[in-house]
């Protein structure tokens, strides 16, 4: 586990320091509001964490707090920036920088994204994800929900993943209640590695391969691994059961389908190396 040295676990300034204006969304691992820092007289978004739910002794509370203060270290314009993390009274928090833009399921869904789209996508999620991985922080629920594309004043649009280290909060949960992690198959279960599914260790490559699945939902608009039930859409990941993307987007270079592919090959030796070592091989692959 990454920990940033020991702080104040439990706070009692949360509301002279924070004022929550309205709920923006909700997930499995809590619920997010707009709020106003007074201190810094900005904006933020604040997520209550549902630790309270499953009974957590202090210690461990105090230990998965630790994980999710380790992104607050990663400073990377493609990462949403993680302010504040703690817990008072009413449990667990995690304070972040407010994103004015919109959920990546709105532009991947229909399938359609072109290759100067996806390049600026796949450029942009891993260059992120190395800088997380660098400091061996995992995401673990990597999907469209949890990319958000923000406008900037150039107009080019900017990637930001969230949920960073909140999900390996999640995860933690996940591995203490099998009624937890059966839930949150629903969510997600179409971007887990075999790996995470399968329950096993985990380490960076499976991050990759979430992403791999992300690449290819994006461009096609359907997953790469499918079924009717839960159970039928793990086996097809089990199985490799998967139709090649170039098979689906004829007009994309095969050296970028097969390059995708690798991403969500079962065996976890068949992927790139790193996040950086994917990247590198996608710039090469664009001749950049």
């Amino acid at each position: 586990m990454i920990t940033t040295g020991s702080h104040k676990k439990v706070r009692t300034d949360f509301k002279s320091r924070y004022r929550l204006d309205h709920k923006i969304g909700s997930g499995g691992a809590g619920v997010v509001f707009k709020a106003h820092d007074f201190l810094l007289n900005r904006p933020v978004a604040i997520k209550r964490i549902r630790d309270d739910r499953l009974h957590l002794d202090e210690e461990t509370q105090n230990e998965l707090l630790e994980e999710a203060e380790a992104i607050c270290q990663v400073q990377h314009p493609n990462i949403v920036s993680v302010f504040d993390v703690g817990r008072d009274d009413k449990g667990s928090f995690i304070v972040m920088e407010l994103l004015d833009g919109f959920d990546f399921e709105l532009l991947a869904g229909d399938g359609k994204l072109l290759l100067e789209q996806f390049r600026e996508l796949a450029i942009q999620s891993l260059d992120g994800l190395a800088a997380a991985h660098e400091m061996q922080i995992l995401h673990l629920d990597l999907k469209p929900a949890n990319l958000i594309l923000v406008w900037l004043p150039s107009g080019r649009l900017h990637i930001k993943i969230v949920d960073f280290g909140l999900a390996c909060i999640q995860s933690q949960l996940e591995n203490m209640s099998n009624s937890n992690a059966r839930r949150s198959l629903k969510g997600s279960i179409y971007f887990m590695s075999p790996e995470q599914l399968n329950g096993e260790s985990l380490d960076l490559k499976s991050d990759l391969y979430s992403l791999g699945c992300l690449f290819y939902y994006s461009l096609t608009g359907q997953h790469p691994f499918q079924g009717d039930t839960s159970v039928q859409v793990m086996a097809s990941h089990f199985q490799a059961k998967t139709q090649h993307l170039s098979k689906l987007r004829k007009d994309l270079p095969a050296s970028v389908c097969s390059w995708v592919m690798s991403l969500i090959a079962r065996n976890p030796s068949k992927r790139p190396a790193s996040s950086l070592d994917a990247l590198d091989q996608f710039l090469e692959i664009i001749g950049e």
